[in-house]
């Protein structure tokens, strides 16, 4: 089920269904009265939210995107946050020889930025990385990135943080992440116990490091935030975002 219309460009776009259903043997109002700080998660923000709609939105993004209809007929799929935008930078010109997304450059299966930053909330990461290494002792998982286990194991060990990628954008292959060893990966995470991101609020931005350094070389991963992104409502109106849309939105209805 979907909704279709068109964006200012004529460009068909369609609105899917989401299944926010909980996992099989997820006992969500158990949960909720033992500790219902997870499932209030982002309800205080003045966005709407209803309790687990966070934590099911890291579920989704961490795994059941992968398996939605919607992407199937997609080599690759980019994803970035409702806040985020694309502003046209003054003096950059779009580059056909810049081979910056997985759909250019050929050899990449993954990007998105990471400027070395951790997670600021310990709580948030309870458990993660003993179930990680429990998870590649069970699978005899090598992680296929070195440095990239590397760094997760040093910032543990000397932090007790983790590292995290800045998901708010991010550019997948398909072909890669639909992989049988990656989605079994991901579908441990958020499909059977402990269901961390319902449990723990594991989210995607610290998972996906991990998934990175078990199942990608080191070349096949960029790191770079794409020319003109901005994350955040305020910094795409501070750049005329709002105003733009304003502008289609009065063509469209003269």
């Amino acid at each position: 089920e979907y909704i279709q219309g068109k964006c200012a460009n004529n460009n068909h776009v369609t609105f899917h269904v989401v299944d926010f259903s909980f996992p099989p043997g997820f006992d969500a109002d158990d949960i909720h009265k033992k500790n219902a700080l997870v499932a209030r998660q982002g309800t205080k923000k003045g966005e709407g939210r209803k309790e687990w709609g966070y934590t099911q939105m890291i579920r989704f993004w961490t795994s059941t995107v992968w398996t939605h209809p919607a992407i199937q007929h997609f080599d690759t799929i980019m994803k970035m946050d409702a806040d985020a935008c694309f502003i046209r930078q003054r003096g950059v010109h779009f580059n056909p020889t810049y081979q910056e997304a997985p759909g250019l450059a050929m050899e990449k299966v993954y990007q998105t930025n990471y400027d070395g930053s951790v997670g600021s909330n310990r709580q948030f990461s309870h458990g993660l990385f003993d179930f990680a290494v429990d998870y590649m002792t069970k699978y005899g998982i090598v992680p296929m990135n070195p440095k990239m286990w590397s760094i997760i194991n040093a910032t543990w060990h000397e932090q007790e943080v983790l590292p995290v990628f800045q998901t708010s954008f991010e550019i997948v292959r398909r072909s890669f992440i639909q992989q049988k060893m990656v989605k079994r990966w991901h579908e441990t995470l958020t499909e059977i116990e402990p269901f961390g991101p319902f449990r723990k609020r594991w989210s995607d931005a610290q998972t996906r490091v991990f998934t990175i350094a078990f199942f990608t070389k080191q070349e096949e991963v960029l790191f770079s935030r794409s020319s003109g992104f901005l994350h955040g409502f305020k910094k795409c109106e501070e750049n005329g975002i709002g105003q733009a849309w304003e502008r289609v939105a009065t063509k469209e209805h003269h």
